[in-house]
């Protein structure tokens, strides 16, 4: 396809700028296979404590160095190479997740159950008759 792009311009216009487009379109070309990356996939899920209902579209804050994300539960969302810490807004302990980047770019998905702090029990006190 881009040898017919270039031969097509070659064509209309005369050696001059026929060269610049061609070499153009080779450093644009270039430019994109340097910056392709190849995320990795990170699939994050939340358990009620009280319940152990799945709790979907829950906010997740993913970091790793001075990159940060926001992810929802539930749904599978592109991390780049390096380690990330996963933790739920909401609060709980923070998880960390290694994306590898893979020898051919295929998609993985990284599995990544957070957990929420145990919820404080209220104690009710009953009056006391006497």
């Amino acid at each position: 396809m881009k040898t017919l792009v270039l031969f097509s311009a070659a064509l209309f216009l005369n050696g001059c700028s026929a060269v610049f487009v061609g070499s153009t379109t080779a450093a644009v070309g270039g430019a994109a296979v340097l910056g392709f990356e190849c995320p990795g996939y990170v699939k994050t899920s939340l358990r009620d404590e009280l319940t152990g209902a799945e709790l979907c579209a829950e906010p997740v804050r993913a970091r790793s160095g001075d990159r940060e994300r926001r992810l929802m539960t539930c749904r599978p969302a592109p991390l780049g190479e390096g380690t990330w810490e996963l933790q739920a807004v909401r609060g709980g302990a923070p998880m960390q997740v290694t994306v590898e980047r893979p020898e051919h770019c295929e998609r993985y998905v990284y599995a990544v159950e957070l957990s929420l702090p145990a919820p404080s029990v209220a104690t009710t006190a009953a009056p006391h008759a006497g």
